[in-house]
């Protein structure tokens, strides 16, 4: 059972998923202790010691999250079935907003940390599958094929997540944000600042980014329509 989970593990380390590695190591301790203390109570004192703390305190953190979550404002159904905080609810739909009005016509590919709510929200397929390439690209192999699929849609651009200081932006981690600047980077798109919105960053083909560009005139035609 330790070598069927170990994978897991490693593919995604946390801290709490150590209880279950206790919790199968104290199985395996167990006999060995019984050997020579025949008194139960010790192997209680064992399985209190080695797995009780970390699950007790994740349930912990959980109800205090839930609580604080439950004092705070929100708006009820605010996206695709989900309530959120009044600012944040505020933010993602002026996201979607952007997003339908620029990328509308399928010629752009969005890449988002938030890609199951934009999806829900907007209707507008990502043209590149799967849907969270953070989650699926693990090896190089995964990221090649993402940057082929790109490729081969020939978008006029990439629509990257923007807007870092804001509540929703903030919550993207740093990662998510680097993998996406990678993939484009790879992809041959070089963000322009010749094309601006609030909570999307426009990527283009490096050669495409100037004023004489086609690209630009019809995104810029696009974004001032907001």
């Amino acid at each position: 059972m330790l070598i069927a989970w170990a994978p897991y593990y490693a593919n995604r380390p946390d801290d709490w998923n150590l209880w279950s590695f206790l919790v199968l190591y104290s199985l395996l301790l167990a006999p060995v202790i019984a050997k020579f203390h025949r008194r139960s109570s010790l192997l209680v004192l064992l399985a209190i010691l080695l797995v009780l703390p970390i699950p007790l305190q994740t349930a912990r953190n959980n109800v205090a999250h839930l609580l604080a979550s439950s004092a705070r404002p929100t708006t009820e159904h605010c996206a695709a079935g989900i309530s959120l905080p009044p600012e944040i609810c505020a933010e993602h739909h002026a996201r979607t907003s952007e997003l339908l009005r620029v990328a509308e016509p399928g010629d752009i590919v969005w890449i988002s940390g938030y890609p199951f709510l934009t999806l829900r929200m907007t209707g507008l397929p990502p043209l590149v599958a799967p849907l969270d390439l953070f989650a699926a690209a693990l090896v190089e192999a995964d990221i090649e094929h993402v940057v082929a699929r790109i490729r081969a849609g020939r978008p006029i651009a990439l629509l990257l997540d923007g807007a870092v200081a804001s509540l929703s932006g903030k919550a993207i981690p740093a990662s998510v944000r680097s993998f996406q600047t990678r993939i484009a980077t790879i992809a041959g798109f070089a963000p322009c600042p010749l094309v601006e919105l609030l909570h999307w960053q426009f990527w283009l083909p490096q050669q495409d980014c100037n004023h004489a560009s086609t690209s630009v005139r019809t995104l810029q035609a696009r974004a001032s329509s907001l």
